[in-house]
């Protein structure tokens, strides 16, 4: 193994793989933080992936999982076209290890998706709001007029656990405050307020609500790794820390 192609764990809001890569997609898997995530590295050669751990199974398996994928090719806003989505999926239940997806700029010399927010209600003239006075109510924020379409983009909370889709970026009538309206896998929808937004790029990242410390990792059964030390679950064949069979 070369020194630029390194084993490293990608999460997904269902489990992780390993996967051998190197350091440009290492900086497009790192969202900020210690971890690495597998939904802005998009759809990798499967060559690359050794193992993989179902959250729902609760297990490891070697190679790599089923991906899923679809070339859309659908505009989500101006200049910025969904090129390809898609699914990492265990190959024994059935549940998404992970999702992804692919945009493109048709003209990448200019800006993607400035427009002003869905749903948001038209803002008045300049001339007819006093110098220093505060908006009307319910009206759009300062500069909330150009905030980039995310529509599409599958939202993870600060602990990579997928909560949703984005569906529009709106103002809200009672605060006038902006929010991220963001669909459930059930169907049903919530508000966001766009100040718990996070990162912003191929996937959209939430912080921890009310800037609380984002919650602990469940304690790990006992299972120490003799290569690393990590514990593991007493059924875990491989070490979800650095993917040697245990």
């Amino acid at each position: 193994m070369s020194a630029d192609q390194r084993l490293k764990k990608l999460r997904g809001s269902g489990g992780f793989v390993m996967a051998t890569i190197g350091d440009d997609l290492q900086q497009k898997g790192n969202l900020g933080g210690p971890d690495l995530f597998l939904a802005p590295i998009g759809r990798l050669p499967e060559a690359l992936v050794s193992s993989y751990h179902c959250n729902a199974c609760e297990k490891a398996y070697e190679g790599c999982p089923r991906i899923d994928h679809e070339e859309p090719n659908e505009p989500v806003s101006e200049n910025l076209v969904l090129v390809e989505r898609g699914q990492y999926v265990c190959t024994a239940c059935e549940s998404p290890i992970a999702e992804y997806r692919v945009f493109h700029k048709p003209n990448e010399g200019a800006d993607a998706g400035l427009a002003r927010p869905m749903g948001a209600p038209p803002q008045a003239p300049p001339e007819s709001v006093p110098p220093g006075a505060p908006p009307p109510q319910g009206s759009a924020p300062p500069q909330a007029a150009d905030v980039s379409s995310i529509a599409g983009m599958a939202v993870y909370d600060e602990r990579a656990v997928m909560v949703g889709t984005a569906r529009q970026v709106g103002v809200d009538s009672a605060s006038g405050s902006l929010v991220l309206t963001v669909e459930a896998p059930d169907g049903s929808s919530s508000n966001v307020p766009w100040s718990r937004v996070g990162t912003v790029g191929e996937i959209v990242v939430l912080g921890a609500a009310g800037g609380s410390a984002p919650a602990p990792a469940p304690a790990q059964a006992p299972g120490a790794c003799a290569s690393c030390g990590f514990a593991n679950k007493a059924a875990s064949k491989f070490c979800e820390q650095c993917g040697k069979a245990l």
